[in-house]
């Protein structure tokens, strides 16, 4: 019976360990890039981000459309989402710099770009034959205490909507004794029917 248990318990612990192994990230290795890659692939993404920057909101809104009716999803996203935080960026400023680096078979572009209130940073990925973006966002960076108060505010919001809907579900409980009283009254009333008809 004890071979039985360790050996069991032998086989459980190679199961997890298996388990973890195999669940485990494969972290993909940034290789080098060479320096015509490198400076080709600043100068496309620093146009590309300029041609963004330049369009005013009935342009950019314009481009935003286009993308939706052409089902271009990664597009869509991530004018949208630039769109949505052009005021929390105030007016372009410059471009700090940008990093390239290939992941796998990606080319990954971080173009770094100073706005009067905060840095922007336009994270780009394309393949490898240049043949599309595989990612594409724009990611404003934001202050420890602009984050803290962001939460807290979520926080607020989010404990007073639990607080609310336990206050209401707490007086929808306390509507059951005026129920019960309800039936006993109507219980009350069939009996006395009952003793009548049966007079």
């Amino acid at each position: 019976m004890k071979k039985i248990k360790r050996i069991f318990i032998l086989l459980s612990v190679l199961l997890f360990s298996a388990f973890l192994l195999s669940c485990s990230k494969k972290e993909e290795e940034s290789t080098s890039v060479s320096a015509e890659e490198a400076s080709g692939l600043e100068g496309v993404i620093t146009n590309y981000f300029q041609q963004i920057e330049a369009q005013d909101d009935e342009q950019l809104e314009e481009s935003i459309n286009s993308a939706y009716k052409a089902k271009e999803e990664l597009f869509y996203n991530a004018l949208s989402n630039y769109k949505n935080t052009k005021k929390d960026l105030g007016e372009f400023q410059e471009i700090e710099k940008v990093d390239v680096k290939k992941e796998g078979d990606t080319y990954v572009v971080d173009l770094h770009a100073k706005y009067a209130k905060r840095e922007l940073i336009f994270h780009a990925a394309l393949h490898d034959d240049y043949s599309g973006f595989s990612e594409l966002s724009f990611n404003p960076v934001y202050s420890l205490s602009e984050k803290l108060f962001a939460a807290f505010q979520n926080m607020i919001v989010g404990m007073g909507t639990v607080f609310a809907v336990l206050v209401f579900i707490a007086w929808i409980i306390s509507l059951f004794a005026h129920l019960h009283r309800w039936e006993v009254r109507q219980a009350e009333k069939r009996r006395k029917e009952m003793e009548r008809a049966v007079r």
